[in-house]
């Protein structure tokens, strides 16, 4: 099982993804492709894979570690898929109510 220290937190290589290097020995890894509107994705204040990843800064990966980032990863981009998708519908929704109450 690979295990990874993890170093610094950053911007690297293509524009709009952010990735947090991670060195092992020689060589260097990266959670790649990280989205944008993803890493800065806030909950509770907090900027959730940021956070996550510095409260783990001076631990080693392991692999449970990894997938369970990646999760974190993907679930917060289908959270803001369907948040997207319902501030695109809200509008409609909110129509008939508007209506209503211009009447009233």
């Amino acid at each position: 099982m690979s295990i990874f220290s993890c170093d610094e937190i950053g911007t690297k290589g293509a524009p709009g993804f952010m990735h947090y290097v991670m060195n092992r020995g020689d060589t260097t890894r990266y959670f790649a492709p990280v989205p944008e509107d993803v890493w800065a994705h806030r909950i509770g204040g907090y900027q959730v894979c940021e956070k996550w990843l510095k409260d783990r800064r001076e631990r080693k990966l392991d692999l449970d570690d990894i997938r369970t980032y990646c999760r974190i990863v993907t679930a917060l981009k289908l959270t803001i898929d369907i948040q997207e998708e319902i501030k695109g519908l809200y509008p409609e929704i909110e129509k008939p109510t508007l209506s209503r109450m211009a009447k009233e």
